[in-house]
């Protein structure tokens, strides 16, 4: 148990400028409403490790569509703002998708839910 632990943490940690990963790992959320919902799906994990899985039911039993007018946009919590539009163009691309996704509902309000523990 302690050198899986230890494994995540290597995995997790930075280099020295807290900006870079380390030579060979690289770590990435998983997009899109898949990466907010439960960090372990499943039928005995799921009720202890939602996030934002209830929002969602929630929201798709409203009428919200997930790639219509409902989507998620899961960051890397290890970055400053800065290296998350350097490295992966973060706010680029949710404000692309936001875009898109309100000009295909045919300008109606859209749903983004952003969360920084993206990476299961």
């Amino acid at each position: 148990e302690m050198e899986c632990k230890s494994r995540w943490v290597h995995h997790m940690c930075l280099q020295n400028d807290m900006k870079n990963e380390k030579e060979g790992i690289e770590v990435r959320p998983i997009p899109g409403c898949a990466g907010v919902d439960y960090l372990s799906a499943g039928a005995l994990t799921e009720s202890i490790s939602y996030v934002f899985g209830p929002v969602l039911k929630l929201l798709k039993s409203k009428g919200y569509k997930e790639g219509k007018n409902l989507d998620a946009a899961p960051y890397d919590w290890r970055l400053p703002p800065d290296m998350l539009q350097k490295r992966d163009k973060y706010f680029t691309n949710t404000m692309e998708k936001i875009t898109h996704l309100y000009r295909q509902s045919n300008n109606t309000p859209v749903i983004i839910l952003c969360h920084s523990l993206g990476c299961k």
